[in-house]
């Protein structure tokens, strides 16, 4: 019997997917207990999955840009009582599925959890000469387990839903670029469902360049805008939510045990990325400008 369905929304990266792919062939879970579905979300280049996987892996498309969409597009045919989500950039540790379907098993105050965020680790490019980007990415990146604690919500790079729930919560809201992981989680709190954190549940995800931090910043942004929808004041209230941790990040930058010309490197490259968060709020709001994917 399938226990844990991995679905995986990819867009433009059949490198980074095959990776994935690899890595969970060596997964330490009976491969008859999971299976993978991989959601091409318009790549320019179809998708194409490998022939010899030991493990059942199918491929579906979904054409609405976003991969919220592509999600939504996969998981109301799963089987499995558990839903596993991550990227197609992510490469989980072999114990990544046995670790996450033994936490499904262990009660909190007598009820078993029915949402789960795993570890994630950010990878630098290079351990002995980090970028700016590998810095920042390291320390600010992904901090799922502080997510979890403050702000009761998981990312989707590792996070584990049961499948029951996701159908009782419609799913994930399709219409925002970015934020929607987060929104579903705190839907689930207002159903009396809180978020586990899983230290066991481990994957490796690789530190983004900052290009690529430049366009994951105009994405949040543009979440942000999409979920305060066409009230200006709600908007204004987003860039400001979305600027309110500068001055934490700045202190614990300050703290870095990295030299100084890093920590000013780190800092430089923040402050950039927040003006471009900034420019890109602009143009959503005054230019009537559709999100980023």
């Amino acid at each position: 019997m399938t226990e844990v369905e991995v679905i995986v929304p990819v867009f433009n990266d059949q490198i980074r997917l095959n990776y994935l792919l690899e890595s969970l062939a060596l997964q330490t879970l009976d491969p008859n207990l999971f299976v993978v579905t991989i959601v091409d979300n318009g790549s320019e280049s179809p998708v194409v999955i490998p022939d010899s996987l030991p493990y059942s892996c199918k491929l579906i498309s979904c054409s609405m840009p976003g991969s919220y969409a592509a999600r939504n597009a996969a998981w109301p045919a799963v089987q499995a009582p558990w839903i596993a989500f991550t990227d197609a950039d992510c490469l989980p540790e072999a114990t990544w599925l046995e670790a996450g379907l033994e936490a499904t098993r262990v009660a909190d105050n007598g009820r078993l959890p029915r949402l789960l965020a795993g570890r994630i680790e950010v990878i630098p490019s290079s351990w002995k000469h980090p970028t700016p980007a590998d810095l920042l990415e390291v320390y600010f990146g992904m901090p799922q387990e502080r997510y979890v604690r403050c702000g009761g919500y998981g990312v989707t790079a590792n996070l584990w839903v049961e499948t029951s729930l996701l159908k009782d919560l419609d799913g994930f809201d399709a219409r925002r670029k970015s934020g929607s992981d987060r929104d579903l989680c705190l839907r689930a709190n207002q159903l009396g469902v809180r978020v586990g954190y899983m230290q066991e549940c481990s994957l490796h995800h690789p530190a983004r360049s900052s290009d690529e931090l430049a366009l994951k910043a105009r994405r949040l942004i543009g979440g942000r805008v999409d979920a305060a929808g066409p009230n200006f004041c709600l908007r204004l209230m987003a860039l400001l939510m979305h600027l309110r941790h500068i001055l934490r990040e700045s202190w614990v930058c300050f703290r870095l045990t990295h030299p100084w010309v890093n920590r000013l490197q780190v800092l430089s490259l923040m402050f950039v990325l927040r003006m471009v968060a900034v420019r890109e709020w602009f143009i959503l709001v005054f230019r009537s400008m559709s999100t980023q994917r």
